[in-house]
């Protein structure tokens, strides 16, 4: 990544060259989803209610060894900067 780059698009290049400058951290965060999934049989009569209840009881059988990284899946997290 070409920080020089990034920050060119925000401030005039002489800017960042010349004349008083403070040190930031650009913290950046994504979040990403971890899943988890199974086929299982249910009887035919099973609500909707039912399978949430279902997918519930799974969810608390869990402990989270089990699931995987859905790496298709980025939600932008926190983005922030502090001075250093």
């Amino acid at each position: 990544m070409n920080t020089q780059k990034i920050l060119e698009q925000k401030f005039a290049t002489e800017d960042l060259l010349k004349g008083p400058t403070k040190l930031v951290r650009i913290n950046l965060s994504a979040l990403t989803r971890k899943e988890w999934s199974a086929e299982v049989r249910v009887p035919v009569f099973a609500t909707d209610d039912d399978l949430h209840e279902v997918c519930e009881l799974f969810y608390d059988a869990l402990d989270g060894s089990e699931f995987y990284e859905d790496i298709d899946f980025w939600e932008k997290g926190d983005l922030y900067a502090e001075e250093v």
